[in-house]
């Protein structure tokens, strides 16, 4: 899937603090994403399943830059520590929600 090259261009972005090339990585992902998952949606929900979990992983990673961006300013060190307990709340709430198909995680956890 040729949306694999900006979601890891994404994921590096993250990782070097560059947190506006981040932005465009996420959005080209997704534009290449929409075909795909408007295709796949028509046949059914599970050909889809793969590249929704990957259109939510794009989401988490604009969750990520928000919660730098607001570490990075020293005067919200606070904020910054409450955001970051709400947002793993938030996701210990949405793997809850998730199905459990080792295949689906197999791709993400191998290095």
């Amino acid at each position: 899937m040729a949306v694999e090259g900006p979601y890891f261009r994404a994921v590096l972005a993250v990782h070097h603090g560059r947190f506006d090339e981040c932005a465009l990585h996420v959005d080209r992902a997704r534009k290449l994403l929409h075909h795909t998952l408007s295709a796949l949606m028509a046949e059914s929900y599970t050909r889809a399943y793969t590249s929704l979990v990957l259109v939510q992983q794009l989401a988490e990673i604009e969750e990520v830059v928000a919660l730098k961006k607001l570490e990075s300013n020293a005067g919200r060190a606070e904020e910054a520590a409450v955001a970051r307990l709400q947002l793993k709340d938030k996701w210990d709430r949405r793997l809850g929600g998730c199905r459990l198909e080792v295949r689906k995680f197999d791709g993400k956890i191998k290095p």
